[in-house]
């Protein structure tokens, strides 16, 4: 009894499809693309390309919420808003020391600094951050 061949692979000519290949586009495509149906082929998807466009309807844009204009407004107002948190801020940090300590007792460091820990953050003081420094280094940032 013979053997069967299996099934054959049809090999691509040119990197083309064998359906192309067989039309005898045996240069690639180049050849394929220089003829009248792919010339006709072309020309009509790119008119319906833009015939679509001109129909589809556009989205109302959503009327926008009013945002700071440009870079030096945007810089002023984040500076007000700095300097109407400077008393929020400074309590924030007087409610925060009991919790330092008590977190820095938790570290595996001995007596004497523990204790000289504690000493520093009964004496230190909240110093505000200066709002006008912070705008001019705010914008030298964002125009980097």
């Amino acid at each position: 009894m013979a053997k069967k061949k299996g099934k054959s692979k049809k090999k691509k000519k040119g990197g083309l499809p064998a359906k192309y290949a067989k039309m005898g586009f045996k240069d690639g495509w180049a050849a394929y693309k220089k003829t009248k149906g792919y010339k006709k082929k072309s020309k009509v998807t790119k008119t319906t390309r833009k015939t679509k466009s001109k129909t589809t309807k556009r989205r109302k844009r959503r009327p926008s919420v009013r945002v700071a204009t440009g870079l030096n407004a945007m810089a002023q107002k984040g500076a007000r808003k700095l300097r109407a948190k400077k008393d929020i801020m400074a309590s924030n940090y007087k409610g925060a020391k009991g919790r330092m300590k008590s977190n820095y007792g938790r570290l595996p460091f001995g007596p004497r600094t523990k204790r000289a820990y504690n000493a520093g953050i009964n004496a230190a003081k909240y110093t505000a951050p200066n709002a006008t420094k912070w705008e001019r280094n705010w914008k030298a940032g964002v125009r980097r």
